[in-house]
């Protein structure tokens, strides 16, 4: 008699998903990610006088670029994209312009290397006026 070369199906075959790693201090999950709010005001002419995050000001003409790097340094480029949210509050006389390069700072930036988007924040969200 010849021995048998039939393929036995997979026992316990179970659809289990383990951790990859153990959680470690320097390892940011969604749920430890405090409320990220933005503060954008202005003057009555709609030019923007402060802006603050959370309880970090910027100013001067770079500080668009420091609010990305900072909300960068909570969150990690790329990393919690999709589960964390910014609440911009943004002055009722705040011009466009100043609203789009908030937005702009908090949602990613272009990787000069390879021109790729490096997405920082999907969910941004608007408070209701004051």
């Amino acid at each position: 008699m010849a021995p048998s070369s039939a393929i036995a199906k997979a026992e316990g075959d179970f659809n289990v998903r383990m951790p990859l790693h153990a959680r470690t201090t320097d390892t940011v999950f969604p749920e430890d990610l405090p409320p990220i709010h933005l503060y954008v005001q202005s003057d009555e002419a709609g030019s923007c006088t402060r802006v603050v995050m959370n309880d970090a000001e910027f100013s001067g003409p770079d500080r668009w670029d420091r609010v990305h790097q900072h909300l960068a340094g909570i969150v990690g480029e790329g990393n919690l994209a999709n589960e964390a949210e910014v609440e911009l509050h943004c002055d009722p006389q705040l011009s466009y312009e100043h609203t789009i390069a908030a937005i702009t700072a908090v949602s990613g930036r272009i990787n000069p290397a390879d021109g790729q988007i490096v997405k920082l924040i999907d969910k941004i969200k608007f408070s209701p006026p004051r």
